[in-house]
């Protein structure tokens, strides 16, 4: 068995395979990147703490409420062009119903109306068609997160 040197002790050597490290090992600081790739190097808790943070590994989704209209003539479904400059042709739609009263309504629609809703997405843009498990009139509220 070969031992990698590691302090002046025999004490503080470490064995090429088969040992279990008790303490901690120090290695060099080294940032995420190309480099990375078929190293078979260790990286540090810092390097690849850093690299979730940049890919959004602490961060929040933020939706956007609206409010669509099927109209006064009761329908079960319709499609309606949504504009927000966000949305790009690769974009992830998640849609869904929103809990909130819209204008003119009084209580939560939403709770008997069903409504499924599914986006496709275009640059600037979406079409997003609705269909219903009965009857809708008037105006809805749906929130949606652009992934």
């Amino acid at each position: 068995m070969s031992l990698l040197p590691f302090g002046t002790s025999s004490a503080n050597k470490v064995k090429k395979s088969g040992d279990t490290m008790t303490g901690d090992l120090n290695v060099p600081d080294e940032v995420y990147g190309v480099s990375w790739n078929g190293s078979m190097e260790v990286p540090t808790k810092n390097a690849v703490y850093d690299k979730i943070q940049t890919i959004g590994g602490g961060g929040s989704i933020t939706g956007t409420e609206i409010e669509i209209d099927f109209g006064s003539l009761p329908i079960s479904e319709k499609t309606f062009t949504i504009t927000d400059a966000n949305v790009s042709p690769t974009s992830l739609l998640i849609i869904t119903p929103s809990g909130e009263t819209a204008t003119g309504r009084v209580g939560n629609d939403s709770e008997w109306d069903g409504l499924i809703c599914t986006g496709l997405a275009a640059t600037g843009s979406f079409t997003l068609s609705v269909v219903a498990t009965g009857s809708v009139v008037d105006k809805r509220k749906i929130n949606y997160i652009i992934v």
